[in-house]
């Protein structure tokens, strides 16, 4: 039995560089991927954001190199926008990468 923290989610609410839209972020543990938790946990994210904080649009973006992330997201109903960012990435020591928004 694996005891610890599965991954993590979370809104940065309003950034000006997002025209005060909030944006959804999330890790997982690697031993617990390709089983579906990120995408429910960032449906059920989004579902919290809209009763709770009656906020209907919402920003996100993966890290080019991890299109897993970017099949949560379609299944969570967001649409690319065709943006590509450079943002920075702890786990590769806070290097810059592209991100899809």
């Amino acid at each position: 039995m694996v005891v610890g923290v599965v991954g993590g989610i979370g809104f940065k609410g309003g950034a000006p560089e997002n025209n005060g839209r909030p944006e959804i972020g999330y890790w997982l543990g690697r031993p617990f991927w390709n089983r579906g938790y990120a995408t429910e946990a960032v449906r059920g994210a989004l579902k919290w954001m809209k009763r709770d904080w009656r906020r209907q649009v919402v920003v996100a973006g993966h890290f080019a190199d991890n299109p897993a992330s970017g099949q949560v997201l379609c299944k969570a109903g967001f649409l690319y926008t065709g943006d590509v960012e450079l943002r920075p990435s702890a786990a590769r020591g806070g290097a810059e990468v592209p991100t899809r928004m």
